[in-house]
């Protein structure tokens, strides 16, 4: 990675942690405006053929996941050496964050299934980190396209 991509990942980084540090500890649930909405939504949803089994706990512990995604690739793309670091990150941010809200928001509600979501989504971003990173270094393997060896290569009189 060069400098520059280094540099502008770290500010990215820093961005999305601001966010995300808004979000965790802003005082009232951050879908409380539109919880209404949703819940209709998701009504309307159902009886147009949503399965049932998607509730709004679904959407919100798949919306964790999705909101550490990030975090986890950032991480994994910017410090970790082992694949598991980002996801014992996400899972200590997340307590952090989980703790947080118990001690200093009264009108949030601490949730161990957070935490677990949470910590899925650094493990899903890390993973996905892993699998691009090791997919842009595979080496192509030349195979000639006329099926006849090359200049200086050798039949093996197949």
């Amino acid at each position: 990675m060069t400098k520059l991509n280094h540099r502008v990942l770290l500010l990215l980084a820093f961005a999305y942690l601001l966010t995300l540090a808004c979000i965790a500890f802003w005082p009232t649930e951050v879908d409380r405006p539109i919880n209404g909405t949703l819940r209709h939504a998701i009504r309307w949803l159902h009886a147009h053929g949503m399965p049932s089994f998607i509730r709004y706990k679904t959407l919100e512990f798949t919306a964790n996941i999705a909101l550490f995604a990030p975090l986890g690739y950032v991480f994994a793309a910017v410090w970790a050496r082992k694949w598991w670091h980002p996801v014992l990150i996400g899972f200590a941010v997340s307590c952090v964050i989980e703790v947080g809200q118990a001690l200093l928001l009264p009108n949030r509600h601490a949730s161990s299934l957070d935490i677990v979501a949470n910590t899925l989504g650094a493990a899903v971003g890390a993973g996905i980190f892993v699998v691009a990173r090791r997919l842009t270094t595979l080496q192509p393997t030349a195979i000639p396209l006329s099926g006849r060896p090359r200049d200086g290569e050798q039949d093996d009189g197949s």
